[in-house]
């Protein structure tokens, strides 16, 4: 099929184990050594076209997606629809450290920027970009609690309640909504000799920009217990807000704040209480709040 679609002479196709998507991801190379991507798009061909449209426009910020024989970047196959993407090949690993927050906080914006021009450009597909998803909302908060409080971490529970005590949910709702890439942990941050490249583009959405925030500062990995370090929000914020015409609004940052540590709760109750994952230690989740603490005084 990608011989067919694509006119690519393939030496090697071999799955990405490590990427753990249940339809698969296979890393391509072609006769002349070059490697590609490819991997599922999803069902819905209007809103694929859409970012390949937006990937291709900004190929200095998303993968570029290689077109086929019928200037598609996708084909079909029985349980939906697939493409072939260019390989990302990370120049450098740096370390998650104040440097590299405050680098990723420009690259966001910037992207963000892209994003905002190419809707505003494509008003006819905003639509499809919409999400109905429903952040902190009042009976995620009660779940969360009833685990915590059945385990006996009472502490951590109460700071679920002053939550919903104070209306986060909407005030979170009432935000302006924004165009975001809506995945951005770790791994999909490619770093180059340019700067970063984000991949797994299919969970753009138009939501609320502080939700770009979660991943990036508390995941290092796929499956990696959460570490938040000290001052990274301020730094991520620092170089968004250097680099964006429209900076984050105090109530943003306050409610970012918020998200932040509704993620790492979350996170240790899925993992650790749910899941019975040990490595998600509640001495973990107290560790990264306390270091969260520090950014609320200041």
């Amino acid at each position: 099929m990608i011989l067919e679609k694509n006119l690519l002479e393939i030496s090697c196709l071999k799955e990405i184990e490590a990427a753990g998507i249940r339809n698969g991801v296979f890393s391509v190379i072609d006769r002349s050594g070059r490697k590609y991507v490819l991997k599922y798009r999803g069902n819905n061909s209007e809103k694929i076209t859409a970012i390949s449209e937006i990937t291709n426009s900004f190929p200095e910020t998303f993968p570029r997606g290689k077109l086929t024989l019928d200037r598609n970047t996708f084909f079909q196959l029985s349980d939906g629809f697939y493409g072939v993407e260019d390989f990302i090949t990370a120049e450098k690993n740096p370390r998650r450290d104040l440097v590299y927050f405050l680098e990723l906080g420009k690259s966001i914006a910037l992207m963000h920027q892209q994003l905002s021009i190419f809707f505003e450009e494509n008003t006819d597909l905003k639509n499809l970009f919409l999400s109905k998803a429903k952040h902190l909302s009042d009976s995620n908060l009660l779940s969360l609690g009833f685990d915590l409080d059945l385990k006996g971490v009472r502490e951590i529970d109460k700071e679920l309640r002053l939550l919903m005590s104070l209306g986060i949910s909407e005030k979170i709702s009432a935000l302006p909504e924004h165009f975001i890439h809506g995945d951005l942990n770790y791994s999909n941050v490619i770093w180059t000799h340019k700067g970063p490249k984000f991949i797994d583009v299919e969970s753009i959405k138009s939501s609320k920009r502080i939700l770009e925030l979660e991943a990036p500062l508390i995941f290092e990995g796929n499956m990696e217990p959460p570490i938040y370090i000290s001052n990274s929000f301020n730094e991520l914020v620092k170089g968004y807000n250097q680099f964006t015409p429209d900076p984050f609004t105090n109530q943003e940052l306050v409610l970012g704040l918020v998200l932040v540590k509704y993620a790492l709760i979350k996170n240790f109750v899925v993992r650790n209480i749910r899941r019975g994952e040990e490595r998600n230690s509640l001495d973990n989740l107290l560790r990264n709040l306390s270091n969260l603490e520090g950014v609320e005084k200041n």
